[in-house]
């Protein structure tokens, strides 16, 4: 997380996101991996992440990736929410895939989108997943991203927030579960 507070990018991300205290539209500099605004130093915005496993201690990966993830948060314990594991059939895998663990966290923090997809990626790597592999083979971790804020990316890397969140019930019930999707 040190990396993360002391790596400068070299370029600024201009975005829109709404500002849901006066329900104008206002522009995000997504600068030296922090959100940040013109009057506000850092900007702290609720993050949601997905994590799922069907490789080895499914449960042990999925813990240990958010005892990491607490590393991101910035708010008060109680407003780290963590939904309870759910164990659900593979979408989109292959015949014979095992069963996925499967969990959403909300917590806020003032990283910018990408800092935290590269920190979700670290995760993924220190558990054993390979960068290159198969899309959607078993994996001893999952940390996606679901949304960050108000913003809106559509890049290569990352788009938020994530394009079939909604059509994914492991990962709409754990949001209903704490609270966060109806």
């Amino acid at each position: 997380i040190e990396s993360l507070r002391t790596n400068r990018a070299t370029s600024w991300l201009v975005q829109r996101s709404e500002d849901r205290r006066n329900a104008d539209r206002k522009t995000v500099l997504l600068r030296s991996n922090r959100v940040c605004s013109s009057n506000q130093p850092y900007w702290i915005v609720k993050v949601g992440i997905a994590l799922g496993s069907n490789l080895g201690d499914r449960g042990e990966y999925i813990l240990r990736a958010i005892e990491r993830l607490r590393e991101l948060h910035e708010g008060v314990d109680a407003d780290f929410l963590e939904a309870s594991l759910l164990e659900t059939e593979p979408v989109d895998c292959e015949s014979g895939t095992p069963n996925f663990l499967n969990t959403v966290v909300e917590l806020e923090s003032s990283f910018a989108p990408f800092a935290i997809l590269d920190f979700c990626q670290q995760i993924e790597r220190d558990s054993g997943r390979p960068d290159v592999r198969e899309k959607n083979s078993p994996r001893t971790v999952d940390v996606d991203m679901l949304y960050v804020g108000g913003i809106e990316l559509n890049t290569d890397r990352l788009i938020l927030p994530h394009p079939r969140m909604h059509e994914r019930e492991f990962v709409m019930a754990p949001l209903r579960e704490i609270g966060v999707a109806e």
